[in-house]
């Protein structure tokens, strides 16, 4: 059974960040071990634990027959995280595999593609400034009076919060329940490969069916 584009966005935003990980030469001689042992080295080489918050994907609202009025996707961008601007030679090889000429400043690509992150992955790896970065994005239907019922959301540390109309009467409901994870970090902040971990799974809202009519499109 093929997976949905949906469902694979979502799955990807949980692991994309793990695509800037990079091991120190020290653990080379280590790379067989696992478990706690494995654990008990990455500390010892100064890596630490972090544990943070997973959220759902905001439900959807629909109309009357069950179309939908918003939705939830997730986009992915590429961003710079040093200090001083990208390297020309680092640009000019990012560039060659992303296909397209980066902006400048801190979000390098906006929107990549999937496929496109997938070929950028091994500079991302290699580079610690280098990182791709979900974020959720908030799509409506409809007319203008229709969207003006259906609300707004804003972005609040990632997480979609419901800033009027529908979205903020039903933003409990829509939001469902975080999750929470622990990775481990190098000396940069990004997460170690192999080291992510769900705690406890987040639980999805249950879209929410409202007595809306989305008009038919015009021909």
């Amino acid at each position: 059974m093929m997976m949905d584009r949906g469902r694979f966005n979502r799955r990807l935003g949980w692991t994309v960040c793990g695509f800037g990980a990079v091991l120190i030469l020290a653990l080379a001689a280590h790379a067989r071990l696992a478990g706690p042992e494995r654990e008990r080295t990455l500390a010892d080489a100064g890596f630490a634990w972090t544990t943070g918050l997973f959220y759902p994907d905001r439900a959807c609202i629909l109309d009357s027959s069950g179309r939908k009025l918003a939705w939830s996707e997730r986009h992915f961008d590429l961003i710079w995280r040093g200090r001083t601007p990208v390297p020309p030679g680092l640009l000019a090889a990012v560039e060659a595999v992303a296909g397209c000429q980066l902006s400048s400043g801190r979000v390098l690509y906006r929107d990549v593609p999937v496929e496109t992150i997938m070929r950028l992955e091994p500079l991302v790896t290699r580079h610690s400034n280098l990182a791709i970065v979900s974020r959720p994005v908030r799509l409506t239907a409809g007319p203008p009076e229709l969207r003006q019922i259906i609300g707004q959301v804003e972005v609040q540390n990632g997480v979609q919060r419901g800033m009027s109309g529908l979205e903020a009467t039903l933003d409990r409901d829509l939001a469902g329940r975080p999750g929470q994870y622990r990775v481990m970090r190098d000396g940069h902040g990004k997460w170690i490969a192999g080291t992510w971990q769900m705690l406890t799974d987040p639980v999805p809202a249950t879209d929410i069916r409202t007595a809306l009519v989305l008009p038919e499109e015009q021909p």
